[in-house]
């Protein structure tokens, strides 16, 4: 059985970015990824996403809700489940936490009712690890102006909604299974503090807190000055690594 590992975030906080480059990175080791999204990565998914996410179809609430229900239980039937039991990890940008926050907190559905329709629709798959991509809702805006306009709907909403949204995630986050992640710095930090917090859980015992701020490899304190950071497999500790990797 694989693992199942979610990312989430608010608005432009690059967490697609490091999820594809997390999942580049698992399969160079050999590993077998599964890389998805939610809403969206199946027939009908790709199909209903335009619906939900683009601001010149005006949804109500309740069929916004039950069009990302409709996404997800195909997406978990499709994609997640079979990719649970053929691939060693699966990865999602997005997953029930979403609902949670967007339409739990912020349409004002119950949380109950949430929980049950998640239940009841999507097999309660539940991820093994959520990756949280907590950026300051001013700064993520302002990258995402740059994104697919075709799917700004949640971009049109003002920045008190997106600190709502952004507050609302950082709670979920105080329980069990989550890992924050400071998205407020650059884009190289980012991932450096992805792929760092990323083996901590996997491999708590592999190697002390004091080598991983030393490593090269993972570009902290590097006495080669950052210059193998894009060419990791030359690092000295790389096989070191590999191996710790292969076995998980």
């Amino acid at each position: 059985m694989g693992i199942f590992i979610t990312v989430e975030g608010g608005e432009g906080s690059g967490k697609s970015t490091h999820i594809k480059t997390m999942a580049d990175w698992l399969e160079d080791l050999g590993y077998k990824v599964v890389l998805t999204r939610d809403p969206g990565a199946t027939e009908i998914g790709d199909a209903l996403r335009p619906l939900i996410l683009d601001k010149k179809y005006d949804v109500s609430h309740e069929a916004e809700l039950l069009l990302y229900l409709a996404c997800r239980a195909e997406l978990v039937d499709k994609v997640i489940q079979p990719g649970l039991e053929t691939a060693d990890i699966v990865l999602c940008d997005r997953f029930f936490d979403s609902t949670a926050v967007y339409q739990g907190i912020i349409r004002g559905w119950d949380s109950a009712l949430l929980n049950q329709m998640h239940r009841k629709f999507s097999r309660n798959v539940i991820p093994d690890h959520t990756f949280l991509f907590d950026v300051d809702p001013k700064i993520g805006l302002s990258r995402s102006e740059g994104y697919d306009k075709n799917e700004s709907k949640w971009e049109e909403e003002g920045l008190a909604t997106h600190r709502r949204i952004n507050n609302a995630f950082l709670e979920l986050a105080t329980g069990t299974g989550f890992s924050i992640i400071d998205a407020n710095k650059d884009i190289d930090a980012v991932w450096d503090d992805f792929i760092i917090e990323f083996i901590k859980i996997f491999f708590p015992k592999s190697i002390p807190v004091s080598d991983y701020d030393s490593c090269f490899f993972m570009g902290r304190g590097c006495i080669k000055e950052y210059s193998c950071v894009k060419d990791w497999k030359t690092c000295g500790l790389y096989s070191y690594f590999d191996f710790l990797l292969k076995n998980f």
